[in-house]
Formats: structure tokens, sequence, C-alpha cells
């Protein structure tokens, strides 16, 4: 048996070791396909982008180094795709647009924010040519910045701040650009709120008629309204203001100077300046105020503003000369008052005298002089009365002849003295006018007193009463004429203008006022005054009052013929 084992030995060796090869092979077989079964799994994750799938070794033969090599490639990738993500969240996070544009101008790449800007989503962006979103191709240069405007799905305009450069690229051709935008709608509005407040502000700067002027410390002018330069020309920004202005050579005396106080003691200041502007004397009322300030407060800037004042300070004058004048007329009417007794008294003893003397008495030819002296006297004082007083009497019939000689009667001596001799034409018979005699020989006067004046020696004046009747209405005509140097054409237009006068001013009457006031009193009248005048001939004032009605005019021999103007009669 023993021996029969021995035989058989080799044989149950053979076997036993082949069952052990074929248990061996296929316990292999069936780790290999585990193995094989991990990695397909692991691939099947790897290509549904599941990077956290661990990839399991079983063999350290060619399979296990495909499942070492697997392992690591799906840890890199992870490693990758953590990384991407990180900068994916970083560049969504970012309240600025962000394109990435390919060569070809095809969008590659856009974050959150431009999803939310644009109003498209993610994949209406991606593929789409850039030009969809500005109209134009993103430049090449490798940076550039301007302000452009994005298209968003709706249609709307969007104004950003965009700039772009290149992708770094390790050789070659940039892979593409980079393109980021700011909205700036909000800031184009303010922009545009600021624009057009600031319009309104240099509107209504421009449209005052007060001079306002910005002056630096060194006196120079920065800007300057519409009200100065009208006057003065575009070309006084920069000049010095004093030269600009007030044609100095030198700065303003500093208590004159409102402008250099405001930059000393950074207050407010103002002061009233006399000037010559383009050959007329003005005042202004200069108030100067800080406009720009350094870090440290001090003023680098101050805005002056200029009132014309001059109408303020002529009215003013013109007040104080009408009450000096109703203060006179007061004290005239006064002494006129106490004159008339003792004249009373004269005119009673004189006729008293002449009533009980004989014509043939030497005496009687000296107490009828005495007599019409104290006649003309009370006549003068008269007169005298009704021109200090003319608002005191009441509107009624008046003889412009009578008004006119009363006026010479208060002024002929004054003439006489200047050598102006009085030429008196007038009309028999002429029609009475409704008005106030003192107020009429105001008139006259002026006029006479203008005429003189314009004589250095020896003149004349004419003085001219007429009736005509226009259109079936009939009007009384004064014509007050010399033979002085006339009036130029530049300046006869302004002779009735208040204020207005080509005599020195200064004290007395000379203040402009006279025919102004004259012209004034005329259409109260309603009536007219022309003035024609011819340079080196002379001057003529034409005066016009209508007739008042219900009375019979006389004086058919004055006959004077004006176009459809006929004589009263």
């Amino acid at each position: 048996m023993n021996r029969s084992f021995l035989i058989f030995m080799p044989a149950i060796v053979s076997a036993v070791i082949l069952i052990i090869f074929v248990v061996v092979m296929i316990l292999r077989a069936r780790k290999r396909r585990v193995g094989l079964e991990s990695l397909i799994r692991a691939v099947d994750l790897i290509g549904r982008g599941e990077y956290g799938a661990d990839v399991e070794s079983v063999a350290d033969d060619e399979l296990g180094e495909l499942a070492k090599a697997l392992s690591n490639a799906v840890g890199a990738i992870k490693k990758r795709s953590l990384k991407n993500l990180y900068l994916k969240r970083v560049v969504d996070t970012m309240d600025a647009s962000l394109i990435v544009v390919a060569p070809d101008g095809l969008i590659k790449t856009v974050n959150r924010a431009t999803t939310g800007l644009l109003g498209y989503s993610e994949d209406e962006l991606l593929g789409q040519p850039f030009m969809v979103l500005t109209g134009r191709r993103v430049r090449g240069e490798v940076e550039s910045s301007e302000d452009v405007r994005y298209m968003s799905k709706e249609g709307r305009s969007i104004p950003v701040h965009f700039s772009s450069s290149e992708l770094a690229a390790s050789g070659g051709e940039a892979p593409g650009m980079v393109c980021v935008a700011r909205d700036i709608s909000e800031h184009c509005a303010v922009q545009e709120a600021l624009k057009e407040s600031e319009g309104k502000l240099n509107a209504i700067l421009q449209a005052i008629g007060d001079f306002i002027i910005m002056i630096d410390k060194d006196m120079h002018i920065l800007w300057a309204n519409d009200a100065v330069t009208s006057v003065f020309g575009f070309d006084i920004i920069g000049k010095d203001c004093y030269a600009a202005l007030f044609a100095r050579k030198d700065t303003c005396v500093d208590g004159d100077c409102p402008v250099k106080k405001t930059f000393e003691d950074r207050l407010s200041h103002s002061a009233d300046i006399d000037v010559e502007v383009l050959g007329e004397a003005k005042s202004f009322e200069c108030s100067a105020n800080v406009a720009m300030r350094d870090v440290d407060g001090a003023p680098v800037a101050v805005i002056e503003v200029c009132k014309d004042i001059t109408e303020y300070k002529r009215a003013e004058q013109a007040l104080i000369q009408n009450a000096k004048l109703a203060s006179l007329g007061e004290l005239g009417a006064g002494i006129a008052h106490e004159l008339n007794s003792p004249l009373a008294g004269i005119l009673s003893l004189s006729e008293l005298m002449l009533g009980r003397m004989e014509r043939a008495d030497p005496n009687y030819v000296f107490v009828e002089k005495v007599k019409d002296a104290a006649v003309r006297s009370k006549n003068i004082i008269m007169d005298l009365m009704s021109y200090s007083r003319p608002g005191a009497e009441k509107w009624r019939r008046v003889s412009v002849n009578e008004a006119l000689r009363s006026v010479l009667s208060l002024f002929v001596s004054e003439l006489k003295t200047f050598q102006v001799k009085i030429e008196e034409d007038y009309a028999e018979g002429l029609p009475e006018v409704m008005g106030n005699k003192g107020q009429l020989m105001e008139v006259f006067l002026n006029i006479i007193k203008n005429a003189k004046d314009v004589f250095v020696g020896e003149g004349n004046i004419k003085i001219k009463t007429y009736c005509l009747e226009v259109d079936g209405s009939e009007f009384v005509e004064v014509e007050i004429s010399d033979n002085g140097p006339g009036i130029p054409e530049d300046v006869i237009g302004k002779v009735f203008d208040p204020f207005y006068t080509t005599k020195e001013k200064g004290g007395g009457m000379n203040i402009g006022l006279g025919l102004s006031i004259s012209k004034g009193i005329v259409e109260a009248h309603e009536g007219t005054v022309k003035v024609e005048s011819t340079p080196g001939l002379g001057t003529c004032f034409r005066l016009s009052f209508p007739a008042a009605a219900g009375r019979n005019y006389g004086g058919k021999d004055e006959v004077v013929e004006e176009g459809n103007a006929e004589s009263c009669g």
C-alpha cells in the first residue's frame, strides 16, 4: 500500500498543485475584476465631473500602476478644479463686468456682474460676438481705457467705463482680451445733474444786470458775467481789475478796495466807487465776498458784485435840489407876501397923488413913473409866486403869451448880463390853453436858460407863437430857437433823458433834469415837445398844446400852413 501510495504520490502532488494554481488564478482573476470595476467607476465619476471618488489599488502589477496613475490624475484634476472654482467665485464677486474675448472676437467667459448688468444668461452670451454688446470690435491694444456704452438685452444703452488688456501668454499669440466694464449710469446722472445745475447757475449769473467779477489775490480777473463783458469786452479776462475796469496804472487805495480787505481779513466788505465808464461818470456800490479758499482756509478768489447806483445818486441829488427849491419857493412866497403890503401902499398913495395933481404939474410925470414901477413890481412878484409854487395853482385857462412874458420879466436882467438878445413874435388873439401857468413858466424858463447857456459871447434867442389847426383840432404852437452851435447828432436823442447833461456837473442846477421835467409837464398838458438842431446853425424847440375849447379865436392875419395844418380862425 505504501508502495502504491508512493507510486501515485507524484500524481496527487501534481493534482494538488494544479488545484492550488487554479484556485489562485481564480482568486487573482476575481481581484483583477474588482480592481477593473473600481477603475471603471472612477473613470465614470471623473467623466461626470465628480473628482471626490478614490481609486482603489488592488495589485502591484500594471493594473495597480494604472490605478495609481489614475488616482494621481484625479487628485491633480481635483486640485485644478478647486482652483478654477475659487477663481470663478472671485470673478463672480466682482461688482464690475468682466468678459473674456477670444482672438476671433467671440465671448469666452463672463462673470455674474455681466449677466446682471445686461440681462442675458451666461449661456446666451458665451460664443456670441463681442460687437453685440458695443457695436464694435474690442481693440487689440495691450491696454486701453475709455467710456463706452453697452447694449442690454432689453435694448437699454448703459454707460460704462471700459478697459481692456491682453491675456498673458507664454508665447505666440495672446489667447484673448480681458474686458472690464464698470456701470457709470449713476455717475453720469450726477454729472448731468451737476452740468444742468451749473448751466442754471451760469444763466442766473449772466442774466443779472449787475457787474459780477471773480478776482484772484493778484487782482487778476478770472471770470466776469455778460453785464461786464458787454461793456468792457471779453479781453478783460486775465487782466488786472484796476486797469481793466478803472483805467488805473496802480492798485486801488486800500481804503477804497473791498476786494483787498476781503483777502486780508476774509470778511465781506463793500464800498461806493465812482468811475468813468465809456466816457460817462458812473457810481457803483461794490461788495466783495470770499469765493474759493485753499486747504488752510485762506481766500484764493473773491467775488465782487458792483451795482450801478448812478441813477439812485442822481435821484437823491434831485430830491435834495427839489427840497432846496421848495424851501426857496416858500421863502420867495413869504418875501413876496411881505413886499405886497408896502407896494399896495405905494400904489394907493401914488394913485391918490395923481388924482390930486394937475397934469401940468412938473411932478406929475415922476409920480406916474413911481406908480408904473410899483405895478411892474407887483406883477413880477405875482409871477414869482406862480413859478415858485406851481402846484398850488389849479388848472385854468392860461395865455401862453402872458406866461412867456412873465418868464422874460423874471429873466431879462440875466439875459442882458450875458449880452443875449430876445426877439419876441407873439400871435395876436392866440387861443388860451388849459393848464397850470406856473408849470408852463417852468417849461419855458428851462428851454430859454438852455438856449442862453450855449452862448459864450453875444447871441440871439427868438420866441414865436402861433396857432395851428390840424385835422379839425386847434393847437397853440411855441417855437424857441437860438443861433448857437447846435446839438451834435449823437446827442440830440438824449436831451430829454433824465440826468443827461452836457454841462459841467457839480454844484448848482446842472444835474440834467430840466428838459426831462419840462417834457413831463408838456405831456401832462396833453402837448408835445420836439427839438431840431443843425450843428453850427442853432437849435429850435417846438412845443404844441391843445387849445382850450369854447373860445372865439381871432388873429386871422397869423396864417401858418404846414401839410394839412391850417391857421386857427
